[in-house]
């Protein structure tokens, strides 16, 4: 699961499924790559101004180091070579709680490559409360923009939650268990303003389910190109549905409850201590028992379904590569990724040579001049993004639909 380490990788990928599939997509906020995209970004900004604000985050950062709020490009720090940063469109319309902005981590046990599939909990997760009251004209707070717990827990009066037997009512804690947000979305924002509020909360948890249902179809094929000498392993079948991961999906809703992908966490936060910082700067630490839940939940989930092969008591399929009812395979990227592998030959390999890839195009029935192969600029090696690339490069220059570009080489 390294893919979804890189930011700039995944925002990368999802834009181009953005650009394709627009709705389906939707969920992803418009997102760029300093310096590579920063011509589109200058765009962007000079077309909408002040209306629109951006958040700027290292591509490899964690712990919410390093972010950046801002609307005037001159605001964003310098790229290295080595130290890229991804830009995605603010979210300045949030719903909030108790007038806090917050997010809320929904835990995805993905499980084999090819197949693979999903499962989804709505109640294995946490909402993350920011420590402030939400002000959209002050940007320049953390505390009331980032809902980054280590950003949070820096402000005096945060709570990361209850000691036990200790819960108090009236407290406000910065962390709150995942059925915190359906109970909330029902008392604070949909009794007595919606017909059937359950019906409605069912309804977002069903987007929340296809943003991952998108998300693991989006990065099925680059998962198994990274996975090439396990899936040429001996009976690999078997072991492929007895190896699992889990993600983190960090999932925001604005205020017309419309799910927002905010983050993807390979190694999601499974620590089983609350931490408090003490004003003389020493550290208290007692159990989270959220976390705790979440544990307990994945170990026994997990155990159920790869040791007992029963069905998950608590997680719920989201996705699933060998539903014969699925459309996987008209997907773009598995497209591109089945031209991939002929090019690889006979075993797969995480590149293909680019001379490889100009004599494919060379005897397609695409007719295509050698002096438009020529200007491409292809580097030594491809990896599956950059075919992408080159394939959406080269029907822009043809003048002609991706989609029917590929039509002409799969013939």
């Amino acid at each position: 699961m390294e893919i979804f380490k890189e930011k700039t990788t995944q925002y990368a990928i999802l834009s181009q499924c953005k650009k394709y599939y627009p709705t389906e997509f939707g969920f992803h906020p418009s997102s760029y790559t300093l310096m590579k995209d920063v011509d589109l970004l200058q765009e962007d900004i000079e077309k909408y101004g002040y209306e629109r604000t951006y958040i700027c985050k290292p591509s490899i950062g964690a712990c919410g180091e390093g972010m950046i709020i801002f609307n005037n490009i001159e605001d964003l720090p310098k790229a290295k070579e080595d130290h890229a940063f991804a830009i995605q469109h603010y979210i300045v319309n949030p719903l909030l709680y108790k007038n806090r902005k917050f997010d809320f981590r929904i835990f995805v046990i993905v499980q084999g490559v090819s197949p693979m599939r999903g499962y989804i909990s709505f109640n294995t997760g946490y909402m993350k409360i920011c420590a402030e009251d939400y002000d959209k004209n002050d940007l320049k707070n953390p505390f009331s923009n980032v809902t980054n717990r280590d950003q949070n827990k820096l402000h005096p009066s945060f709570n990361p939650g209850p000691k036990e037997n200790e819960e108090d009512e009236n407290a406000f804690y910065n962390k709150e268990s995942t059925a915190k947000v359906w109970e909330m979305l029902k008392e604070d924002y949909l009794d007595g303003n919606c017909e059937d509020p359950d019906a409605k909360i069912d309804e977002i948890k069903q987007k929340v389910k296809e943003v991952a249902n998108s998300l693991l179809k989006a990065f099925r094929s680059s998962i198994e190109v990274e996975q090439t000498e396990f899936m040429q392993m001996e009976d690999n079948q078997e072991l492929n549905d007895r190896i699992c991961n889990t993600l983190g999906l960090d999932i925001m809703l604005d205020e017309d409850f419309n799910p927002w992908l905010i983050e993807t966490n390979r190694n999601p936060d499974m620590g089983l201590d609350n931490i408090q910082l003490n004003p003389d700067g020493t550290e208290e630490r007692w159990l989270c028992q959220i976390n705790a839940n979440i544990c307990y939940s994945l170990t026994n989930e997990i155990a159920r379904m790869l040791i007992g092969k029963e069905e998950s008591k608590e997680f719920v399929k989201c996705y699933d590569s060998s539903d014969p009812d699925s459309e996987d395979s008209k997907f773009l990227y598995e497209r591109v990724f089945q031209i991939f592998k002929k090019i690889s030959g006979l075993k797969l390999k995480k590149t293909i040579s680019s001379d490889d890839f100009t004599d494919f195009l060379t005897t397609s029935p695409l007719d295509i001049e050698p002096s438009l192969i020529s200007t491409l600029s292809l580097p030594p090696h491809l990896t599956l993004q950059a075919l992408f690339n080159t394939l959406d490069q080269l029907s822009s220059d043809l003048d002609t639909d991706i989609f029917k570009l590929l039509s002409k080489i799969e013939s």
